[in-house]
């Protein structure tokens, strides 16, 4: 009887402990936890709604939102797996393989009034496309833009560009100014005499500046770790027996152009990495995010 009197006892002692601890275990108040630079996590809280919302130095504050903005990363892979470009519009006697799959990092770059959304590649392809002369030069342009479009994912997206698109001649298909033996015009493109006002004849454009500001607007600048292709061709004017049609690309932070087809008659080979441009549909469901480069928002 005792003994069990004991084994009562015992049991009521390790309950009361048991019981104390849980009800009487430490708080420990915001002012009290001092962080790793030695602000408590009160101050930088008060320091943080001061500010009005703005982050603290020395700390790094993230915004959930409900849809990407612009400057935000977004995940997204491209459907198609590999595509094998088209010798034809290339003017190349081989045909090269892109991997639309691999570039799957996209940043905002414009949010529409109408909900849609323009995101660019993070990086440009890894692998590279190649033209050659006036062929080449005719179709760059219009294939840049089919190109881009092997990036889309029906699912999320509702079109797609080349960057540096904006409406100029896809297919040049008149090129009685091409195959001049003297200067179809005395300037290069965006000088005094406008060879832009007959882009349609090759005289090169100046469409291309809208997107390069909306990329620099987002990144600062326009280099990346691959050089790329932009959807711009330049006319090059030097005397009347000497001019050439180029193509835009960007090697550093400026944009260069590469010679395809010279007066001499010389055609010439010109390759780079692709940085297509792919439109969001409106009214995709997002989970909130805060779109950073770590966690970006995903659409499988």
């Amino acid at each position: 009887m005792r003994k069990i009197k004991d084994n009562i006892l015992t049991f009521l002692i390790i309950t009361i402990i048991l019981t104390t601890c849980i009800f009487a275990s430490p708080l420990y108040s915001s002012d009290s936890i001092i962080l790793s630079n030695g602000t408590s996590v009160q101050s930088a809280l008060d320091t943080l709604f001061a500010n009005n919302s703005d982050c603290p130095s020395g700390y790094k504050c993230s915004l959930i939102h409900n849809t990407p903005q612009v400057g935000d990363y977004v995940k997204m892979t491209p459907t198609l797996r590999s595509f094998t470009t088209d010798k034809t519009k290339t003017g190349e006697s081989s045909s090269d393989i892109i991997y639309p799959s691999q570039l799957n990092l996209w940043r905002v770059i414009k949010v529409n009034s109408d909900g849609t959304i323009e995101i660019v590649a993070d990086e440009p392809s890894k692998e590279e496309v190649w033209f050659y002369g006036r062929t080449g030069y005719m179709n760059y342009v219009g294939y840049l833009n089919v190109l881009a479009s092997k990036y889309e994912n029906s699912k999320y997206t509702i079109g797609s560009r080349y960057m540096g698109y904006s409406n100029q001649t896809g297919y040049i298909t008149d090129n009685s100014k091409i195959t001049q033996t003297t200067a179809p015009w005395a300037c290069d493109t965006g000088a005094s005499c406008h060879p832009e006002n007959q882009e349609n004849l090759g005289g090169g454009d100046l469409g291309y500046v809208n997107d390069i500001n909306l990329v620099q607007n987002v990144y600062g600048t326009l280099k990346s770790k691959y050089s790329y292709f932009l959807a711009s061709r330049y006319y090059d004017y030097t005397y009347s027996g000497s001019f050439g049609f180029l193509v835009r690309r960007v090697e550093t932070n400026l944009s260069t152009e590469n010679a395809t087809y010279s007066s001499d008659k010389s055609n010439a080979h010109f390759y780079d990495q692709l940085r297509p441009i792919l439109i969001l549909k409106a009214g995709i469901n997002y989970t909130p995010g805060p779109g950073t480069l770590d966690n970006p928002f995903i659409l499988d």
